[in-house]
């Protein structure tokens, strides 16, 4: 049974109320409001979840609190309203004063940017766009009416004035039972300031967005302590409906340097990737799925149970989906993966570790659903190794009870064979160990490609990272022909075709590493360079772009 919005205390939005008090809670609503000039910048992009917050706590507010957030939780009162061209939805705006409708677009001339009617006429269109797309073609059920309030059955969108960062949100209204409610939803006036997009194309992934919001609590309903699962749904929404507009970027970093924390910690615009890996992996229509099992259980046991009709599970599915966060920025291998993966952030390191012979240890307490990265630099012997071992705990239990319980596991590299050890790749052993040892599984990365069954099983045709930074990287990763062995003949020509680097490299696995530095050591200019690898009649070429900033 699911909690009712309207009645619970503690289960709501549980990391905000233990962490902040009623009245900076209070203070946080406020700012989202606020018609100064001198805009307050926000974190969160939407309000559902503050004002999920805001309504399950009511009662604990004073009179006086009470009185100013049920005014800002009612219907704004405007002075003008149209209807959409497709019928789908009644606007409600100020035709004059500080938040009448301004979304900058390109190519505006002067009588666009004074016409009000302009920029109501293209939100509307974003807003028939995003529904056409998620109900009549991704096939959504159309959203409970709203008996009539604001005028009709439509569904209601209010143009107001919002605090710089805050782009929309979705406004709770009646409650229809088993914790379904009707709602409407509130947009910013004309997204300006601290937007990673700006007007109307910020305009437009809002309405992708809290239109998401209206279907997902009026149709599934409201599971209160998994607001995470409805922002990661109507963040990934955005890129399905606006494929070309990629406000999502803005936010995927936040995760990407927090993977070791329980998933129900992020706020869910940082993890819309997980949304793209199910879309990618399976199909778009996996998470319409996913959202018909809300309907009865919370999300994570919906993502499992979607998962096994695909003949999968939720460990295998996060592991995988820790492998492809792995392989962003630089470290993304083309045609794999994430599609748009060369354009996120690069996972960043959390747990680091210099590799010292014969073993070196390493233990986490890992909170439930989480992907633990450890990296480990192997200098020794002039080997410039990086060893990653991805350990996924898959403890779905504790996470949907919102537990603090935490999976304790050591992982132990060896440079040889050691008692309880598995070989990774030639030169390199492991052991993971732990009492809970069916809630982990592990993967391993050696010099930026995954390892399967003790074999570098990724194979690339390219050089890596490209482009290469001399600020964040170390060593360029240079393919030769497959199935060579020993040492090959390197040489690096600048654009002009000047040899600037001539040597005898290694082999390992196919690649072999060049630190980027020139036969007299010195770093090398920001440029094109061209690489030539040779071993007998067999020459493999290629370039890679060198920054020396």
């Amino acid at each position: 049974m699911k909690t009712k919005i309207l009645s619970i205390t503690i289960l709501l939005f549980f990391s905000i109320i233990n962490s902040q008090t009623l009245d900076e809670l209070y203070t946080k609503f406020m700012n989202n409001h606020s018609h100064s000039e001198d805009h307050v910048t926000h974190g969160e992009k939407c309000g559902f979840g503050l004002i999920s917050s805001i309504k399950s706590n009511f009662d604990q507010f004073s009179s006086e609190q009470q009185a100013v957030l049920k005014k800002l939780l009612s219907r704004p009162e405007k002075d003008t309203s149209v209807v959409s061209p497709k019928g789908y939805f009644r606007i409600h705006f100020n035709l004059t004063g500080s938040d009448r409708p301004f979304y900058e677009f390109p190519n505006m001339t002067h009588e666009d940017s004074t016409n009000v009617f302009v920029m109501v006429d293209s939100l509307a269109a974003a807003f028939d766009f995003s529904y056409d797309y998620e109900i009549n073609t991704l096939g959504y059920p159309v959203p409970p009416s709203d008996n009539g309030n604001g005028g009709d059955d439509r569904i209601d969108v209010y143009v107001r004035n919002f605090a710089s960062g805050v782009y929309g949100q979705t406004v709770f209204e009646d409650d229809l039972g088993d914790n379904k409610l009707t709602s409407y939803i509130e947009i910013d006036d004309n997204f300006v300031g601290n937007y990673f997009v700006p007007g109307l194309q910020a305009a437009k992934v809002t309405a992708a967005h809290e239109l998401h919001h209206v279907i997902q609590i009026g149709v599934y309903g409201l599971w209160s302590s998994d607001v995470w699962f409805y922002e990661v749904t109507s963040t990934s929404m955005e890129e399905f409906v606006y494929d070309d507009i990629n406000d999502y970027y803005g936010q995927i970093s936040n995760y990407l340097g927090r993977t070791h924390q329980t998933i129900k910690s992020n706020s869910g615009y940082n993890l819309t990737i997980l949304n793209l890996f199910f879309q990618e992996k399976y199909n778009v229509d996996f998470i319409k799925r996913v959202w018909e099992y809300i309907d009865d259980v919370p999300p994570l046991q919906a993502i499992s149970n979607a998962l096994l009709e695909n003949g999968s599970n939720f460990a295998e599915a996060f592991n995988e989906f820790g492998i492809w966060t792995y392989f962003t920025g630089y470290r993304t291998q083309p045609g794999k993966y994430f599609e748009e993966a060369a354009n996120y952030p690069v996972l960043n390191s959390i747990f680091d570790m210099d590799f010292s012979s014969p073993t070196t240890s390493f233990s986490v307490n890992s909170a439930p659903v989480s992907n633990n990265f450890i990296f480990f630099a192997n200098n020794e012997d002039g080997k410039n190794d990086t060893i990653v071992a991805l350990v996924t705990n898959s403890d779905i239990t504790s996470a949907i009870n919102s537990s603090s319980t935490i999976t304790q596991f050591d992982y132990t590299l060896g440079s040889s064979s050691f008692p309880g050890s598995l070989k990774l790749v030639d030169g390199y052993y492991k052991n993971l160990g732990s009492d809970s040892p069916g809630l982990l599984l592990d993967k391993a990365f050696f010099n930026n490609l995954l390892i399967e069954d003790g074999v570098v099983s990724e194979t690339a045709d390219f050089a890596f990272p490209n482009p290469f930074n001399y600020s964040s990287h170390v060593r360029i990763f240079i393919p030769t022909d497959s199935n060579l062995e020993g040492f090959v003949d390197l040489n690096i020509y600048s654009i002009s075709m000047d040899l600037v680097y001539s040597g005898q490299q290694n082999i390992v696995n196919n690649f072999v590493n060049w630190n980027a530095l020139d036969n007299n050591n010195n770093k090398l200019p920001t440029g094109i360079y061209f690489y030539a690898t040779r071993s007998g009649d067999s020459v493999n070429k290629g370039k890679i772009a060198i920054y020396n900033e």
